[in-house]
């Protein structure tokens, strides 16, 4: 698997760099060439904003990066204040969507990216969401997409094959803004054979969406039952839950894993969180989890250096490693 293309950053240097809270490296440590590569998928992996504003406190001298990389930083600026302004659009049509959903008593809760970013985050523009995620209580997804119609958003539907049932996630667009998207989800775990071992809909959630315990648990699932470990950004925020959970919550986290059944995702997820960022609460959360065969298999297939190539262009190596996890998911392994 040792397809690794010579403009990848150093996964470590991205890592630090993503961390919100950790001080920035002195500039001297800076490699001109891993800085622009860095810059180069740091936008992609979704930490972008926080790799600017590491580069800056670090006193880091866009001179020294050559003419075709000295962009990167100035388009850095430019996207962030167009994220500010997306960010506001976007909370501006949940509060809309939530008081209709409110009106008409159907149970929802928005979850992901404004929640992570409010609650997580000491920045919050550190993280940036580009859609509203609100999971919708089971039985309620058909009378939560007709109110959703009714607020001038627009269904958006594959013209061949519409996977929106299988999946239980409907995309909703704003009509004439088609950048304002609120996702509507009968079920946080999309994937239908992994859904028979793992599910995370509202009522398994309902009794800890305030808690940090809750958005721990979110993370986890979103990072490793939706996208296969593909961002940086779900390791960020994994990183992030974890440095918010109090100590009084920590059993309710465990007894929360348990009963899902995601001792494998948490574990791969704590492990490869704790080992990308160095931190030592995560890493010890994670020990408190018997990892079990299927957990020592998740932890050596997927890899800091797998989630940073996974993106722009995933390699053939990022790609093998992340899709073998999931067949490990779906496998009998991940029962025992």
């Amino acid at each position: 698997m040792a397809d690794r293309p010579a403009d990848r950053p150093p996964w470590r240097l991205l890592a630090a760099l993503a961390d919100p809270e950790a001080p920035p490296p002195s500039s001297d440590a800076f490699e001109p060439a891993a800085v622009a590569s860095a810059l180069s998928v740091a936008g992609p992996h979704g930490v972008l904003p926080i790799v600017r504003r590491k580069l800056r406190a670090a006193g880091f001298d866009p001179g020294r990066l050559d003419e075709t990389a000295r962009p990167l930083l100035a388009d850095a600026s430019e996207r962030l204040a167009l994220e500010v302004g997306q960010t506001m659009i976007l909370r501006h049509h949940q509060r809309r969507v939530m008081a209709a959903f409110a009106e008409a008593r159907l149970a929802a809760v928005v979850v992901k990216g404004p929640v992570f970013a409010g609650r997580l985050y000491p920045i919050p523009t550190d993280r940036y969401f580009s859609d509203i995620d609100i999971l919708v209580a089971e039985g309620g997804i058909t009378r939560a997409n007709a109110i959703v119609g009714k607020l001038g958003f627009e269904l958006e539907k594959d013209a061949f094959f519409d996977t929106s049932a299988r999946k239980r996630e409907y995309q909703w667009l704003l009509a004439g803004n088609r950048s304002v998207l609120v996702e509507l989800h009968g079920n946080l775990v999309h994937h239908r054979a992994l859904r028979r071992r793992v599910s995370l809909g509202y009522a398994q959630l309902v009794n800890l969406a305030d808690s940090v315990a809750g958005m721990l648990v979110v993370a986890i699932v979103h990072a490793s039952c939706g996208h296969k470990f593909h961002r940086l950004l779900f390791l960020v925020d994994i990183l992030q839950a974890v440095r918010a959970l109090p100590d009084d919550e920590v059993p309710i986290f465990e007894a929360a894993v348990r009963r899902l059944g995601i001792a494998l995702e948490t574990t791969t997820a704590l492990g490869l969180a704790g080992a990308a960022f160095s931190d030592e609460r995560v890493l010890s959360l994670a020990s408190r989890f018997s990892p079990g065969i299927a957990g020592r298999l998740g932890l050596q297939l997927v890899t800091p250096a797998a989630v940073v190539d996974a993106l722009p262009e995933t390699t053939v190596g990022s790609r093998l490693r992340r899709h073998a996890f999931r067949w490990l998911q779906i496998s009998p392994l991940a029962r025992a």
